[in-house]
């Protein structure tokens, strides 16, 4: 008995070590990903979300702008953090097939449409790969649409912005924003196109429906 705990007690302390929290991650993240907040401020704001969960954590950033962590650091999987209402920036942690841990960084700008961009990089802040949002097939026909209904909606997709954001297991749902369009074409345009979720696999992320 004594020999099956021992390793046990030994993988889980090593696992414990391998793998940094999202809020150790964002403390320790250079400043050039995040230049809003210095090391010290970015600690600062991770105590006051883990001293008080059910509240917004705020900073004022060298910026003049506010930097606030809304989504709970516990228990450790997905923080994320806005600065104002232009940019929002949350980080995942992740598992590839060989049980490291990777984090992959999503970043949303408003501009005023919003668009994200999603970078995955290991626990030394190492890039090792980008999830590609631009091979998405969002747009699709109703069976009872008509092809010239379709047609005319598709027409006026010129600039298409995709937009992400995490769910609760380090997925990404994706959808796609198109601007330069009215209000009432931005409603017409809901009956083609989707919203996705990329499931992370090990290796990549991917549509679930791949």
């Amino acid at each position: 008995m004594r020999k099956t705990i021992i390793p046990f007690l030994l993988s889980a302390v090593m696992s414990a070590v391998h793998a940094q929290s999202v809020g150790d991650m964002f403390v320790s993240m250079p400043d050039s990903l995040f230049p809003y907040l210095a090391k010290e401020q970015r600690a600062e704001l991770v105590n006051l979300k883990r001293l008080d969960p059910s509240s917004p954590a705020v900073l004022r950033s060298v910026f003049n702008c506010d930097v606030t962590m809304s989504h709970s650091v516990v228990p450790d999987s997905i923080l994320t953090t806005r600065i104002d209402s232009t940019v929002e920036f949350s980080i995942a942690r992740l598992h590839n097939a060989a049980g490291d841990s990777l984090y992959c960084v999503l970043q949303t700008v408003a501009a005023p449409e919003k668009e994200s961009v999603a970078t995955i990089y290991n626990k030394e802040w190492e890039r090792v790969g980008d999830v590609d949002f631009t091979g998405i097939q969002f747009v699709h026909r109703p069976d009872t649409m008509q092809k010239e209904t379709f047609d005319n909606l598709t027409r006026l997709i010129e600039f298409p912005m995709m937009e992400g954001r995490f769910g609760n297991k380090g997925d990404i749902v994706v959808w796609q924003n198109v601007p330069m369009t009215s209000k009432e074409e931005k409603e017409r345009l809901k009956a083609i196109l989707k919203v996705l979720v990329l499931r992370w696999n090990g290796k990549e992320y991917s549509p679930e429906n791949k």
